[in-house]
């Protein structure tokens, strides 16, 4: 199938249907923190391997997934990740993905995202599944051939944590026939700016957001600032559009789990956070080993480490808040941005 992401631009500024949007008839901005840092450095689990006896005697480089048939698509995605890091570090050796159980395969062919993942590991690297009864039964039958494999399992929640970006890109390239035009960016004089929304459906959406792109609209390439939403949209789109965009904003949620696809230089994410909930060791982590800027902004007069929900329900309650981020606070952030994007892309120029 032929694809081009020449016209990716083009893809960003599609208005999805007004179904998605939920009424902003009573948001009144809030004041809120300003736009914070995260930093973050990589654990011992994540580190790259690099044994060279590995390369002597390993044929096999095995992950072991760790998760039900109902785990929710954003740790799902979690352990994806890291088995495709796991497997990128012995890229001559065959690939294992070791399920659970075929309801699991099941549950990650069904949603596009994963479905795409899937997809590319299979197509462009020769990745195998199997199953764990199988394997444990055939390891106890051949435990000879069993020992030549480098086995690992990521099965903690807590951060992301990614590596090999380029070469994911470059399957995903290879996969469909794209062509990514989103490292000639910086020959422009403005980022491009964008906004990924959630549907009105679900909560933590910008209810604002029509405010917000009118007013940032200036500082952005061709005086646009699209907003986007992924509900219903295919892996491919996902990909186009995050290689369309230079400083993205975005609430905090699943819809973010594409980010190491977006990889035009000096690319910066701003993740929004309602009042009681910020987390943003979640997609933080993702956006910095992916290669991007990250910073955050918790909406509420007070630090998220005051008002930060105590048990399960006020967790609950604090995530369900719709955002409604002031428009002078996230204007000036945005400025900033765009300075420190221009600042970067003459570095490389």
């Amino acid at each position: 199938m032929e694809s081009s992401l020449s016209n990716a631009q083009s893809v960003a500024d599609q208005t999805n249907p007004r179904k998605y949007e939920a009424n902003a008839e009573y948001c009144f901005p809030n004041p809120n923190q300003p736009l914070a840092k995260f930093s973050h450095s990589r654990n011992e689990l994540d580190l790259p391997r690099n044994d060279p006896d590995d390369d002597k005697y390993v044929r096999h480089v095995l992950c072991d997934y760790y998760g039900k048939n109902d785990a929710h698509f954003l740790h799902v995605m979690q352990q994806l990740y890291r088995c495709f890091s796991f497997w990128r570090d012995y890229p001559n050796k065959q690939a294992i993905l070791l399920l659970p159980d075929a309801k699991v395969e099941t549950k990650l062919l069904s949603h596009s995202f994963t479905k795409g993942i899937m997809q590319i590991f299979g197509s462009q690297m020769g990745l195998e599944m199997i199953m764990k009864s199988w394997f444990q039964e055939a390891e106890l039958s051949d435990a000879s051939h069993f020992s030549e494999i480098k086995m690992e399992s990521f099965n903690r929640i807590g951060g992301y944590s990614i590596r090999h970006t380029k070469y994911l890109n470059y399957m995903a390239d290879k996969e469909w026939k794209l062509k990514d035009n989103s490292f000639g960016t910086c020959e422009n004089a403005k980022p491009r700016i964008a906004i990924l929304n959630r549907a009105s459906n679900y909560s933590r959406t910008i209810l604002n957001h029509r405010l917000l792109s009118d007013q940032m609209k200036t500082l952005s390439r061709d005086n646009s600032v699209p907003v986007k939403y992924f509900e219903g949209l295919s892996f491919l789109e996902q990909v186009s559009f995050f290689r369309s965009v230079d400083i993205l904003i975005s609430p905090h949620g699943a819809q973010l789990t594409g980010l190491p696809f977006m990889n035009a230089p000096c690319a910066h994410i701003v993740e929004l956070f309602p009042k009681g909930y910020a987390i943003p060791e979640m997609f933080g982590t993702l956006a910095i080993e992916s290669g991007k800027d990250y910073s955050y902004l918790y909406i509420s007069n007070n630090s998220s480490d005051m008002e930060q929900a105590k048990d399960r329900r006020q967790r609950k309650r604090a995530r369900s808040r719709n955002l409604c981020p002031s428009l002078d606070v996230m204007v000036e952030a945005v400025r900033k941005l765009a300075d420190d994007w221009r600042m970067c892309c003459g570095r490389r120029i």
